[in-house]
């Protein structure tokens, strides 16, 4: 094993996709084609790492300033260039997925001639889903979701557990979660759904919901259900519903307002996806922060300036120290649950 749990695998397929895009001479094409035969998930591990490549912002080099450095140094700095060439390639070193802190799983569209493609999600620790309409799902520990996607329908059925959904807008393909009893209609919004034994929580964070109660559908029946439930009940931002599983539909669930710190408790188990445009270190420590149990301290104050430009879940704070210092004049020193960070050049002149 590599960094951190992460295989030697996938750190040379994420440093093949970085050559891939920067243009294969003919001998690195020879010597791709008898990586790809000798190991059984080259091919697969090549695709994630070159779509996740494509799609996502991190530490851009030019947002380092020379003058963080001390006077006696700056002379003998590295070029904006030469950083430049040792960010890229950090990035293939330490496996680019998890530096980027943005632990994505894409889906895409299936290439098949079929009517619907089907999927089943499950929790993985620190990640979140892609979905193949640019949906996002966040699932808390324990969740298992399915969903189907078809030509005029997105669904899902909560099987167990605690979902978010951020829902892309697609007014041609209404987008449907289904649990227990419960079915919620929703386009370009967010809500939480927790689902455990026999009542349903909704939690509406922006757009609206429409709330309805229906008999349960298995996957392989979706297409006789019907529209004409019960009535829906329409839930905006900061309305929670409460669904008791019963017989009785017309009084099955009762809804309310909540204040945002109660939005805020009922959520804190997901992360967030925190961006950064150029902004100090020292207000990105203080954001990674604000959702970490382990914190960064700034021991040197010359780099609390330091320009950040990236995207990255809050709970990715390790690929944040690991891409800081593979880019940066910055090193980390773990103490117990703490992070120090300093200047490289800081014990040099001691």
């Amino acid at each position: 094993m590599s960094k951190k749990g992460y295989t030697k695998i996938e750190d040379q397929a994420a440093e093949w996709a970085l050559k891939i895009e920067d243009g294969l001479t003919v001998s690195q094409e020879t010597e791709l084609e008898a990586w790809l035969r000798k190991h059984p998930d080259a091919e697969s591990q090549l695709a994630r790492f070159q779509k996740s490549w494509e799609r996502f912002e991190i530490l851009d080099p030019q947002h380092f300033p020379m003058e963080s450095l001390h006077p006696d140094e700056a002379q003998s700095a590295p070029s904006i260039g030469f950083f430049a060439k040792k960010w890229r390639w950090a990035i293939g070193a330490a496996a680019a997925i998890a530096i980027f802190g943005i632990g994505l799983s894409l889906h895409e569209r299936s290439h098949q001639e079929t009517a619907y493609s089907m999927h089943t999600y499950r929790y993985t620790e620190g990640d979140f889903y892609e979905l193949e309409d640019r949906s996002t799902l966040d699932l808390n520990d324990g969740a298992v979701v399915e969903s189907k996607y078809s030509e005029d329908r997105r669904e899902f059925w909560i099987k167990s557990g605690e979902a978010y959904f951020t829902v892309a807008k697609d007014p041609d393909r209404p987008f449907d979660v289904y649990a227990g009893e419960t079915r919620l209609r929703a386009l370009g919004t967010q809500f939480n759904v927790r689902f455990y034994d026999s009542a349903v929580e909704v939690l509406v964070t922006e757009g609206i919901v429409s709330l309805s109660l229906s008999k349960p559908n298995e996957l392989d029946t979706i297409e006789q259900k019907s529209d004409t439930e019960q009535a829906h009940k329409k839930l905006i931002r900061n309305q929670k519903a409460v669904v008791h599983q019963s017989a009785d539909h017309q009084s099955g669930y009762v809804v309310e307002e909540i204040e945002e710190e109660e939005v805020s408790e009922i959520l804190l188990w997901k992360p967030v996806t925190l961006k950064f445009d150029s902004t100090p270190l020292s207000e990105v420590v203080a954001r990674f922060n604000r959702y970490n149990d382990n914190k960064i301290v700034i021991a040197d104050e010359r780099i609390e300036a330091l320009q950040i430009v990236a995207t990255f879940r809050s709970n990715k704070i390790e690929g944040f120290i690991n891409l800081l210092q593979a880019t940066s004049n910055v090193v980390a020193e773990y103490k117990g649950n703490q992070i120090i960070l300093t200047s490289k050049n800081r014990e040099s002149r001691h």
